[in-house]
């Protein structure tokens, strides 16, 4: 009997000194950038170009909603997964949009992320 307590308490006490599982490394801290930008041009041109602009930076559109005005899409670069979302504010003189992007901090091609999606956007919405 007081080794059944002996070894039901010596687990309680292991069970209560265990540490939080570590991070794996591969996945890493993450990064956020968040940026704004207006474009002159109407709603459906500025959503048609930002589904563009995500082909072409190499990520792929997961979901598109038209009616919630807003885009996801994401990438796995090896190093992570890289994602983004764009939100679409029309206002009178044209819509203005909200860029969040999550990336792995070893991940250096996200540094430029949100810049080239207005880019190529700009591009596609004049």
């Amino acid at each position: 009997m007081k080794k059944n307590i002996f070894l039901l308490s010596l687990s309680l006490i292991l069970l209560g000194c265990q540490s939080r599982p570590t991070q794996p490394a591969y996945m890493g801290d993450t990064e956020t950038q968040e940026s704004t930008h207006l474009f002159t041009s109407d709603y459906e041109t500025v959503f048609n170009a930002v589904k563009d602009a995500f082909s072409e930076i190499g990520l792929s559109v997961k979901k598109a909603d038209n009616f919630g005005k807003y885009i996801t899409a994401n990438r796995n670069s090896g190093k992570g997964f890289t994602t983004s979302t764009v939100s679409f504010y029309p206002v009178s003189n044209g819509v203005r949009v909200r860029i969040v992007s999550k990336s792995n901090e070893a991940n250096k091609d996200f540094a430029e992320l949100n810049e080239k999606i207005i880019q190529f956007t700009s591009k596609r919405a004049q």
